[in-house]
């Protein structure tokens, strides 16, 4: 019955939750989905990067991935962000100078979140955001079960010159819990090489630019 619900997979010797039950879990569990996908399009970003650019990145496994690969750049930047996973990678980097605004800890998604991380987060002007969002639909825009990330989302869109989404394959032509952003709020999509023809027509015919380097 579980499998039938989504709940579970089956496999030989027992079960285990179904990727589409991980979509929801806290960050530990989504952390394990699809990490080479994430991976791939992590590394795509890269190439928007430049000398001393202030970019923002949120909370979110696919944004932790990408500060495991900005360790490979070596250039001075300014990182700003509420993702404490990135915040403990990025300590390693001799290049990259962290700001973190203050607010409450979410321990589930292991993130800064709060009135305060909204207005903080507000009296910036970056070069680049790169969001990582739970889901993206053509024909409703990108959504997110993560409530408290949706605002500081939002402020970091509305204060950045370039707007990124960095979001592998199977997030694609999925609904989460809340619509937030419509296609035309976001300059560029960032995925992996997995991307079929006619969802990117779909995702093209939108006014967002899918991303290759």
């Amino acid at each position: 019955k579980l499998e039938s619900e989504g709940k579970l997979t089956c496999i030989r010797g027992g079960a285990c939750a179904s990727e589409e039950a991980l979509r929801y879990s806290p960050f530990f569990g989504r952390q394990i989905i699809n990490e080479d996908l994430k991976r791939e399009a992590a590394k795509k970003a890269l190439s928007l990067i430049h000398t001393d650019n202030i970019i923002a990145l949120n909370a979110g496994t696919t944004n932790s991935i990408l500060a495991e690969e900005l360790l490979n750049l070596k250039k001075h930047i300014t990182v700003v962000t509420n993702n404490l996973s990135v915040i403990s990678t990025l300590t390693a980097s001799d290049y990259i100078d962290i700001l973190i605004p203050s607010g409450s800890v979410d321990k589930q998604e292991l993130c800064i979140c709060g009135c305060n991380c909204v207005e903080e987060l507000s009296t910036f002007s970056f070069d680049l955001c790169f969001l990582s969002i739970n889901a993206f639909h053509p024909a409703s825009g990108f959504s997110d079960f993560r409530f408290q990330e949706i605002n500081i989302m939002k402020a970091m869109v509305s204060h950045s010159q370039k707007k990124v989404a960095i979001m592998d394959t199977h997030k694609f032509n999925k609904l989460s819990k809340k619509i937030f952003l419509e296609p035309a709020d976001m300059d560029l999509l960032i995925t992996d090489s997995s991307l079929d023809p006619h969802t990117r027509t779909q995702i093209e015919k939108t006014g967002l630019t899918v991303y290759e380097p």
